[in-house]
């Protein structure tokens, strides 16, 4: 993903090249983050890019613990939360760093 200095590199050709209706995408990406973390829409579903064996790893083992926790997506949402909160994934990428 471009940085902004790159964006501001090439706006000179971009306006010159790009016709006034040419659809664009822009995004800011940390500041849509933010926006998503304080959620003021009142958002409810989650989603994320994987490759298919982490599709399918993923909806296995959720599949599991909405069986455990009788189908309840809230409960599923924080017991989620937790384990993300404490699973250390700084320790975890220096691991899979030095496995490559």
């Amino acid at each position: 993903m471009a940085k902004w200095a790159e964006v501001k590199a090439r706006w000179g050709w971009l306006e010159e090249h790009l016709a006034d209706d040419e659809p664009v995408v822009f995004k800011l990406p940390r500041r849509e983050a933010k926006k998503r973390i304080q959620n003021t829409e009142g958002r409810k579903r989650i989603s994320f890019m994987s490759d298919s064996l982490g599709y399918s790893r993923f909806h296995a083992r959720k599949e599991a613990w909405m069986l455990e926790l009788g189908e309840n997506s809230s409960l599923f949402a924080e017991a989620l939360d937790a384990a993300m909160k404490d699973f250390d994934i700084r320790l975890w990428k220096e691991k899979h760093d030095g496995a490559a």
